[in-house]
């Protein structure tokens, strides 16, 4: 038995994932000729490992105290080979391409601390670290480090009310960068690039009445780029939710939210011969979801509910040409809207065997410039293909029986 009222857990996987499926011909048109595939096929082979170990301690009634190490592989064992590239089904690319294939080790090691001042009031606090090391073929990056530093006071303010204040704090960095080639040397991937964020939230519990539950949360989280001139240099990203419940009498139950998001970002970029930074685009992706629902149980056998969910999005790109301000040209909006009804209802047949019946309505539709009337093929794009996508737009009504038997 350990002292303190210590608990060691562990964990421990591995797992294997292979693909052998037989490689198609580069081509099927007859008046190409292409060298020959390097094998019958990609002879996939993929080595998963996971463990995790954890220490939790109580020394003291008032103190919690844990310890977390855990440790992440992907082990990709496929051969490197070098394969042809048809264009367009009409001709041989000069350049070959060579298969990358993608391996990672990643430890993280967390401690984390919770102490109970009273009944109304405690305090959690804690440290993580995060080490990501990339082993395969023109990483841009091979190791990538994170410190985060994090703390949450909650606080009972009254018998019906309850306050709970966080923030965290976090630095990423690593090796130096290596950009790809073709590519411009200062641009940076932003899942890749140094830097700091930072998080700020609150929640508010609010038990109105006996039958009223009312919430209320705000989260801040602010992303600065620190070294990167071209491509992702700031994100911000303010969260507004508040939510109800309210039970008017037994056996009904009725429920809603809404939230707003208002992701802002900007981002720079130059064309690849120039010096200098040749333009700037700031970001403005706004997203509000708003959801209704009801139950009523205890109808004698019955059961009966309705979940209603609204959601729409508006993307807005404002592009500034430094070189020549006031002559660009602005990108339209990106637009969705979500429209979901559900209907279901359960007769309770038995205590073993229960039905459930329903109705789903979902309507959906979005406006993409980016893909909306672009062909698949436009001659005077020169050798490129693409896939002919449209935003989606529809309308789906779907209809459910379901049968349940417990044993």
């Amino acid at each position: 038995k350990l002292p303190y009222r210590r608990r060691i857990t562990g964990v421990f996987s591995m797992g294997r994932m292979t693909q052998n499926d037989v490689f198609q011909p580069y081509t099927v048109n007859s008046a190409i000729t292409s060298a020959a595939l390097p094998g019958s096929s990609l002879d996939g082979e993929v080595w998963l490992t996971t463990a995790q170990l954890k220490l939790t301690s109580r020394p003291i009634d008032k103190l919690r105290l844990n310890a977390e190490l855990r440790y992440n592989e992907r082990d990709n064992k496929t051969p490197v080979n070098t394969y042809d590239y048809v264009v367009l089904d009409s001709h041989v690319s000069p350049t070959a391409r060579t298969n990358n294939p993608y391996s990672y080790e990643k430890n993280r090691f967390k401690l984390d601390a919770n102490y109970r001042f009273n009944a109304i009031t405690s305090l959690r606090g804690g440290y993580k670290y995060e080490d990501s090391e990339r082993s395969y073929t023109d990483a841009e990056r091979e190791n990538t480090t994170e410190d985060t530093l994090y703390a949450k006071w909650k606080i009972k303010a009254h018998s019906t009310l309850d306050l709970t204040l966080r923030a965290e704090t976090s630095q990423r960095d690593g090796s130096d960068y290596n950009p790809p080639a073709n590519e411009n040397p200062a641009m940076r991937k932003y899942f890749l690039a140094d830097r700091d964020r930072d998080t700020l939230g609150a929640i508010i519990d609010f038990m109105a009445t006996e039958k009223l539950f009312l919430s209320a949360r705000a989260d801040y989280n602010k992303d600065d780029y620190t070294d990167s001139t071209l491509g992702l240099n700031e994100a911000t990203q303010p969260v507004y939710t508040i939510d109800f419940s309210y039970a008017p009498a037994h056996g009904i139950s009725i429920y809603g939210y809404y939230t707003h998001e208002d992701t802002q970002s900007i981002q720079t970029g130059q064309d690849i011969t120039q010096i200098g930074t040749d333009w700037t685009a700031d970001f403005s992706d706004q997203f509000d979801t708003a959801g209704l629902g009801a139950r009523l149980t205890e109808l004698g056998r019955w059961d009966i509910g309705m979940d209603i969910v609204h959601s729409q999005s508006r993307g807005i790109i404002e592009m500034t040409d430094l070189q020549n301000p006031g002559t660009e040209t602005q990108y339209p909006d990106t637009t969705t809207e979500l429209t979901s009804i559900k209907l279901w209802t359960s007769y309770k047949y038995s205590e073993q065997l229960s039905y459930r019946f329903g109705y789903w309505f979902e309507q959906y539709d979005a406006q993409n410039w980016a893909i909306d009337g672009v062909p698949a093929y436009n001659p005077a794009s020169g050798n490129i293909l693409l896939l002919g996508n449209e935003s989606m737009d529809y309308k789906n009504h779907v209809v459910t029986v379901a049968a349940s038997y417990r044993y």
